[in-house]
Formats: structure tokens, C-alpha cells, sequence
């Protein structure tokens, strides 16, 4: 192998560890908001729907939060972008009664929220995420048009 052969291989080599390491820190970078933890895992078996809020992110994305009452705590449950939850044909409302599966986690603010990862109103079980926490509707976000 020539000396200019070698040289142009390493840094054709350099370039593409570089651009790898790059575009993983983009990505890190570009997620944004607290992530789904199975040891925080909790159940609640009896909640009230106590209101319905849209929540716009810095992202754009619009998010629908529960605000649910169980026994006598109040929670914020985080359920998923609202196009999902409308591909779903699923909505929620004032005094619902659900059960729902999520993560306890503290938000950007460090205020606690649930991310929810399944939520059963009555005969109808919603699946936001599985069962290792992955978000459900990552289809959507490759078109971020769709997604939004």
C-alpha cells in the first residue's frame, strides 16, 4: 500500500468516526423532557380525571397531560403527543374514571409527573409505551409534520 493510499484511508477513517460521535450528540441533544423509568414504575387503580390539558413543548409538540386524582393525591400523567392519541381515536375528560401504568419522574422544572404507559378506561386499554418504556407513536416522529 502506498504512503498517500494509507493516509487518505485514516482520514476517510477519522471523518466517519467524527461524523458518527456528531450526529449521536445531535441526537442526544435534540430529546428533550425526562425519560420513561421502570424503577419509578407505579400503579394507579381508581383515578378521576380532574382536567385535560393541551401542553405545548419546546419542540412544538403538543402533549396531552391528565391532572387525576387517586384516593387523595393529585398527579400530572404525561400521555403522549396529541396527533397519537387522535390516530388512536382516544380522548379523555373531566371525570373519567382510569387505571393507569407510568413512571414517576421530576419534569424540566423538577416538578413530579407520571409518563404514562398504558391507560385503561373502561373496557379500553390505551398503550402509550411498551413494556421497557419506548414511546408507542416513535412511527410518528419520522414525519415531523404528522408528529406535531
Amino acid at each position: 500500500m502506498s504512503t498517500s493510499f494509507r493516509k487518505a484511508a485514516m482520514l476517510l477513517l477519522v471523518a466517519g468516526v467524527i461524523a458518527t460521535i456528531s450526529t449521536f450528540s445531535f441526537a442526544q441533544a435534540a430529546k428533550t423532557g425526562p425519560k420513561y423509568d421502570l424503577k419509578t414504575e407505579m400503579h394507579l387503580d381508581k383515578a378521576v380525571v380532574q382536567d385535560v390539558q393541551d401542553v405545548t413543548l419546546a419542540n412544538g409538540q403538543h402533549r396531552v397531560v391528565l391532572s387525576v386524582k387517586s384516593g387523595s393525591d393529585m398527579y400530572d400523567v404525561s400521555l403522549s403527543p396529541k396527533a397519537y392519541l387522535e390516530t388512536m381515536d382516544s380522548s379523555f375528560a373531566k371525570g373519567d374514571e382510569v387505571q393507569i401504568v407510568g413512571s414517576k419522574v421530576q419534569d424540566a422544572d423538577g416538578k413530579t409527573i407520571i409518563l404514562a404507559r398504558q391507560v385503561i378506561k373502561g373496557d379500553n386499554t390505551l398503550v402509550l409505551r411498551d413494556k421497557n418504556g419506548d414511546p408507542a407513536w416513535t412511527w410518528m416522529e419520522k414525519k415531523p409534520a404528522e408528529g406535531k
